[in-house]
């Protein structure tokens, strides 16, 4: 068959998004594991179109998915440790995702209001954090309670992807290619406190820097990293909340007062040093005297329950959807990536 290198690319695709190794589809499809192997690496002369076929049947797609040219992001900025491998599948993965996502805003007519196009950034990540902060209908002193719906205020898409590695943090997506969206890892061994930076971070670079939204391989400008950290803190933790909060706790031990601040805003114990000023001295300090020294390296002490994190739109666009008769609970489940029992219980509980 021609169209193998599509072939290649989407059965990988859909294998990752599927969740399933090559050798369970070989065992699916009936199709030889090395067979698989050749294919996925582009190794294969021809693949045969009984081949394909049966692979197609394995990963649940119609041939037309397999053959079809993957789309590819423009405008995407990708926030990962830089020995990860598996980048492409994950952009693959993401794609397929952002696509359902704004098929189901098209469905129910459910669009976001566009409220981020009315700032205009000024010169400092702090400024920038107050700016969208007010626009999100935020004040000042309190923390980030509920990160979706705030995003949904400013008009930014998001949403997770259960990507089995804790080296891929998040990633951001220009309005050209189906954003604004701000896509989050929401593996098991990432902190709510993880979860909730990476995102802000993610927010910070497409108010800052949407202009350089660059592809998936170009050089990291650690300047704009570090402006979006900033813009991070703020935008988490703001300065008057920080100082409110920070002073309420005066009598406490200092260590416990950090931990008193990181719990309420949400946010790894080392950003609560970093906005205190000499974050050196008192990081070395705080590994001191924390628990007389009980702490032995950054992971945080006293996490926050991940089930803060909580990501409804899409669930309830895909609920909408079926109560609309605009598309069936199997493809509600299918587009939610969940059982078919488990779309019925949405639908019935919403």
């Amino acid at each position: 068959m021609d169209d193998a290198k599509n072939i290649s690319e989407n059965i990988k695709r859909y294998r990752y998004q599927n969740k399933i190794t090559q050798e369970e589809l070989a065992h699916k499809s009936g199709v030889a594991l090395a067979t698989i192997k050749k294919i996925e690496t582009g190794k294969s002369a021809g693949i045969r179109r009984k081949t394909a076929e049966a692979i197609a049947y394995a990963l649940s797609v119609d041939m037309n998915s397999l053959l079809a040219p993957a789309r590819k992001l423009t405008t995407i900025r990708f926030r990962s440790c830089r020995n990860m491998r598996s980048k492409e599948s994950v952009i693959s993965y993401i794609i397929n995702k952002l696509d359902r996502y704004n098929k189901l805003e098209s469905l129910t007519d459910s669009y976001l209001p566009e409220n981020y196009k009315t700032v205009e950034p000024v010169a400092g990540p702090a400024e920038n954090a107050i700016i969208l902060r007010t626009l999100a209908g935020l004040d000042n002193i309190s923390p980030v309670l509920d990160i979706s719906r705030t995003l949904s205020m400013l008009g930014i898409k998001l949403f997770s992807a259960s990507v089995n590695t804790d080296k891929f943090f998040s990633l951001s997506v220009g309005v050209k290619d189906g954003g604004p969206a701000v896509i989050v890892n929401n593996n098991d061994r990432l902190t709510y406190e993880q979860l909730l930076f990476s995102i802000a971070h993610e927010v910070g670079h497409f108010i800052m820097h949407s202009e350089r939204l660059q592809e998936i391989n170009n050089e990291i400008i650690w300047s704009e990293e570090d402006e979006a950290d900033l813009f991070a803190s703020h935008f988490i933790m703001p300065e008057e909340g920080l100082n409110i909060y920070w002073n309420s706790g005066k009598g406490l031990h200092w260590t416990d007062r950090v931990i008193k601040v990181k719990q309420i805003f949400g946010v790894h114990y080392k950003t609560v040093l970093y906005r205190l000023g000499n974050f050196d001295r008192l990081y070395e300090c705080f590994l001191k005297e924390y628990k007389n020294g009980e702490l032995k390296d950054d992971r945080d002490p006293e996490p926050l329950n991940r089930k803060l994190y909580i990501e409804e739109r899409m669930y309830s666009m895909a609920v909408k959807a079926v109560n609309e008769k605009k598309i069936t609970v199997t493809e509600g489940s299918e587009i939610l990536n969940i059982s078919k029992a488990d779309m019925k219980k949405f639908v019935q509980s919403l």
